[in-house]
């Protein structure tokens, strides 16, 4: 139902959030939901109560592609030469490890 796609849309903020990433006015973050269910067949609608495992793929779906979207881009130049560097994957993975280790000493 329209209803149910909503409701998994939503869930693609807390995919963001996994990353430390957060929604700053005119950031850009946007999520499409499509429903490839024919109009009129009722008959494979699931119950609203069956949503939980899908609300977890979307978080999770969410949370990769924005990780894979940080590691596999390549640098590029942009209008007026602005220039976003490829990140070091390595470099990134041990400053993230350390941030996570420090976070959990210090509660």
């Amino acid at each position: 139902s329209r209803w149910q796609l909503q409701q998994l849309a939503a869930r693609s903020a807390l995919g963001l959030g996994r990353t430390g990433g957060i929604s700053r006015t005119g950031s850009g973050e946007f999520c499409i939901i499509v429903n490839t269910n024919p109009i009129g067949r009722s008959e494979e609608n699931i119950s609203d109560w069956e949503l939980d495992t899908f609300f977890k793929a979307v978080i999770e779906t969410t949370h990769e592609s924005i990780l894979n979207s940080m590691f596999f881009a390549e640098t590029v130049i942009g209008r007026d030469d602005h220039v976003r560097v490829k990140r070091p994957i390595e470099e990134t993975l041990n400053i993230t490890k350390n941030y996570w280790c420090n976070l959990k000493t210090n509660e």
